[in-house]
């Protein structure tokens, strides 16, 4: 009984393991779907150079992309590559649903004279 319990355990605690270690992320059921799927890049969102005059407008570009994406679902993350020459923004939805919708939505979009690209 004791090897047979033995047994078990070490598999589910493999089991536990190789989900963690796993790259893509159970959205229920059997609808397995890659982690970075809830991610939106999307460049030409701002001008690099206006950071040079005004540091605090990496806070109100940020802020604002937020809240447009929130329109869509739950946002967890918005990161602005402040020195990247493209304007390159990473958003982060909850869902995957979200995402998707993000990339629709965003997808050519002409923001500040610039066309998105997501």
């Amino acid at each position: 009984i004791n090897a047979e319990y033995g047994n078990n355990k070490n598999k589910k605690k493999k089991k536990k393991q190789d989900n963690m270690l796993d790259w893509r992320d159970r959205a229920g059921g059997d609808d397995l779907r890659p982690k970075h799927a809830k991610i939106v890049i999307m460049k030409h969102c701002f001008d690099p150079k206006e950071f040079l005059e005004d540091a605090c407008m990496i806070t109100e570009i940020r802020d604002d992309i937020r809240q447009e994406c929130e329109k869509l679902g739950p946002v967890k993350k918005v990161l602005l590559f402040d020195r990247h020459p493209d304007g390159v923004v990473s958003v982060k939805f909850d869902t995957h649903e979200s995402a998707e919708d993000a990339v629709k939505v965003f997808d050519k979009r002409w923001v500040g004279g610039q066309q998105i690209e997501a």
